[in-house]
């Protein structure tokens, strides 16, 4: 149940780090204790009432370090209810803030995930960091394009050393100021506000999945998930598994944790449709309005034995996107002359979300390309060769 920490890994833990965490937990160094070769600390009551004593030598190489410093984590797990491994992380850079990626299925209780999962794993934990950070910056439903600020505060996130547990992913990114820069006054490192959000998000998400009211999340973007994190965790969702995904947070001592966060949520199979339904609502509001699409045909198909299908490719607010847009027999005849002679084209219709990475064109209308009367001797000559 708690495994032993290796003791290699106790090597790597430094005293002043350890005091640290020490201090931001609430204990307290007795600072005349008459033995200067050792530190000693006093932290939460026992049983009968007397403080627990934790003793540790100051000299890191002395034989009796290591042995201390396992009956520490031994007495740290029982009073934080935590596993000694997850503690001896902390003790280990207790500068920053910790989320843990936990993968749940059967697929992953032997300790091991697919190579091209791990991938989509790894991905979708920076885009959602990057997600968080550009909502910080400016609150938006949803970003057309990552900002600067986002893309360059997820190269100060590290991915950490995995931990036994099904599977568990856990980054982390130090809280302390860039050099040179200090936070304004009340405020926190962006990093901490960047590991809040994301907790907050999936908090109310999983509010939202018990209260059965998914509207919820759609107005709480400007503190929560706005749809490009929803998308980024959409990623992680595998059709006809059981898997989900566990998010944990171990926040670092050195700033007050933040108030009214679970320490960990849990998303599962409603969570991830609840994600898709919210990151639709946020990228096109209800009722969006019906207009008109200039771009290029990408892509021809066909559904079935009647539905012919094009894939429009334009640009919205700076980013290329792509739609399905369903054609009668004489547009999609158009639109293969086009896709041929590489024209644009253009369309009337509303632009809806199908999935995270699908949209379509609902209702299309006047169809053609940017020259019309070609159209129409197009669409005579087609009449003309079924007529004969």
């Amino acid at each position: 149940m708690n495994a032993r920490v290796d003791p290699k890994f106790l090597d790597s833990i430094e005293l002043p780090n350890v005091t640290a965490y020490l201090a931001g937990s609430g204990w307290t160094r007795r600072a005349a204790f008459p033995r200067t070769d050792l530190v000693v600390f006093d932290g939460p009551q026992d049983d009968e009432g007397e403080p627990i004593t934790v003793v540790l030598p100051r000299d890191e190489a002395s034989r009796d370090y290591r042995l201390r410093l396992g009956e520490l984590l031994r007495t740290l797990s029982v009073i934080e209810r935590r596993s000694e491994e997850e503690i001896a992380v902390d003790l280990r850079n207790p500068g920053a803030d910790r989320l843990l990626a936990r993968v749940v299925s059967n697929a992953a209780g032997a300790g091991s995930i697919p190579l091209p999962f791990a991938s989509t794993l790894l991905g979708s934990l920076r885009e959602l960091v990057v997600a968080a950070a550009c909502a910080e910056e400016d609150p938006r439903p949803f970003f057309a394009k990552a900002t600067k600020i986002g893309t360059e505060h997820a190269l100060a996130w590290r991915m950490g050393q995995t931990q036994v547990g099904s599977f568990v992913v856990p980054i982390e990114c130090a809280i302390a100021p860039s050099m040179g820069q200090q936070p304004l006054p009340g405020s926190s490192p962006l990093s901490r506000r960047v590991a809040t959000r994301i907790m907050r998000g999936l908090a109310a998400l999983e509010r939202a999945v018990l209260d059965g009211e998914p509207g919820a999340l759609v107005e709480s973007y400007e503190t929560g998930l706005n749809a490009n994190m929803c998308e980024a965790l959409l990623a992680l969702k595998t059709p006809g598994t059981d898997l989900a995904i566990e998010v944990s947070a171990h926040w670092s001592k050195r700033l007050p944790a933040p108030d009214g966060l679970p320490e960990r949520v849990r998303v599962e199979a409603k969570g991830f449709e609840l994600l898709d339904a919210t990151a639709q609502a946020l990228r096109v509001p209800s009722g969006a309005i019906e207009r008109d699409f200039v771009g290029q045909i990408v892509r021809l198909y066909r559904e079935g034995s009647e539905e012919r299908v094009a894939v429009l490719q334009f640009t919205e607010q700076g980013r290329r996107m792509a739609a399905h847009l369903h054609l009668s027999q004489d547009d999609y005849a158009i639109a293969c002359d086009a896709h041929r002679d590489s024209k644009q084209v253009t369309a009337h219709g509303r632009l809806e979300r199908v999935s995270a990475k699908r949209w379509r064109i609902l209702g299309a209308r006047d169809f053609g390309t940017l020259d019309r009367s070609t159209d129409a001797e197009r669409a005579r000559d087609v009449a003309g060769t079924m007529k004969s």
